[in-house]
């Protein structure tokens, strides 16, 4: 094993191999200053798991037992459903095989969370839990889940990512060490390299006085302010929608659905109009824009004929509804750098809260074939950590 490393280094310091192993002898020791952080906020996380799930997993393989007097003796169960295949089984008192009864097996139990392997079933085992050495009651303390996706969201998403970020970082510094006998700083080699490839930027300017007066509306600031009011209000329509709600309001959202439909469909051809369609088209944002457009106005069409085809054009209604605030900020305020962060934020942002939002898909229908009907939030959520994608799907 030494030789073959041996082999490796000697190999390796050839070439360019010689500043990927220096890259990675350098990157070790910031690494294992974030190993020893990682490993503290794991620490924490267990010791919050223990007070939190302690003794709170275990189970009887009767499910109508909750307790371990109660889970004595034998019970029958039916093979598939079928009653006429009935199977004797002995009652055990059982614990889940990742627990948090001490700090070491909640810390390997939040290893596990941290690798997307089945961590779902750990989730609803934790919302489940009922007491200590008591059986689980169903969606008892949903809001539970809130400590595996700041987990998650700390540990998996933030920490792991940062291992990568320092390496690049690690990278780019022994990259710059060419550059040490050069007179010229980072920024200034940057700024030489932008004015060579620098080139002016085109905008479309109509010379019709008509056409100009549209052209200076849909590219004024309070348009573009306007529009994204109302993709907010929007989003807070579909965001209200939920099972079992009343015909009335049933009504009330699918005429405004309507309204905001012809709002964007309004603003879609204002834009035609100032740019021309071959001005318009070639911005590719305008282009996906009128394809969402038109795609609501054919969802509407559909829905209203309640035509055949109304529940394929469903699945791809979902994507509609996504997309219809992709420009929330495109053209938002392109000079001002800071404006345009804030835009692009709000734009992702969106892309993920308007999905488990969709009343397509919000109306308490189980995503999951599991006879477990979740909250969707947390099913985007799997989809996110790759969890059971498949199974969404």
């Amino acid at each position: 094993m030494i030789q073959i490393v041996a082999v490796v280094l000697r190999n390796g310091m050839c070439g360019w191999g010689e500043h990927v192993v220096q890259c990675v002898f350098v990157a070790i020791r910031t690494i294992g200053n974030i190993m020893i952080v990682t490993t503290l906020l794991q620490f924490m996380f267990a010791c919050i798991g223990v007070q939190l799930f302690k003794g709170k997993f275990y189970r009887c393989t009767d499910e109508a037992k909750q307790n371990p007097e109660e889970c004595r003796g034998i019970f029958i169960v039916y093979k598939d459903g079928d009653v006429d295949s009935p199977m004797v089984r002995e009652r055990i008192w059982q614990n889940s095989d990742f627990n948090f009864d001490n700090v070491l097996a909640a810390m390997m139990a939040l290893f596990t969370v941290s690798t997307f392997e089945g961590w779902p079933a750990l989730l609803y085992k934790a919302i489940d839990s009922n007491g200590e050495n008591i059986g689980p009651v169903y969606n008892y303390r949903v809001e539970i889940s809130i400590f595996f996706i700041i987990y998650i969201i700390i540990i998996a998403f933030f920490m792991m990512n940062i291992f990568v970020g320092f390496v690049i970082v690690t990278f780019q510094e022994q990259g710059e060490q060419e550059y040490k006998n050069c007179e010229l700083d980072k920024n200034q080699r940057q700024c030489v390299e932008y004015a060579l490839k620098a080139r002016p930027l085109r905008r479309y300017i109509p010379k019709n006085p008509y056409q100009y007066k549209f052209w200076y509306v849909v590219n004024s600031t309070g348009f573009e302010y306007i529009m994204f009011v109302l993709i907010m209000l929007n989003t807070l329509c579909l965001a209200m929608q939920h099972y079992g709600q009343s015909r009335i309001f049933n009504d009330a959202m699918d005429v405004l659905n309507m309204v905001f439909t012809a709002v964007f469909t309004i603003e879609m051809v204002l834009k035609l109009i100032a740019f021309k369609p071959k001005g318009y088209f070639s911005d590719a944002w305008n282009s996906f824009d009128s394809l969402v457009v038109l795609g609501s106005i054919v969802d509407i069409v559909l829905s209203e004929a309640d035509h055949y085809f109304t529940d394929a054009w469903n699945t791809f209604d979902a994507l509609i509804v996504v997309g219809s605030v992709v420009d929330i900020a495109i053209t938002e305020v392109n000079d001002n750098a800071i404006s345009k962060g804030v835009s692009d934020l709000t734009k992702y942002c969106h892309l993920y809260l308007s999905f488990p939002m969709h009343p397509k898909i919000e109306m308490g229908k189980p995503i999951m074939d599991s006879g477990r009907s979740r909250v969707n939030i947390k099913v985007v959520f799997q989809l996110v950590t790759i969890e059971e994608s498949q199974g969404v799907v």
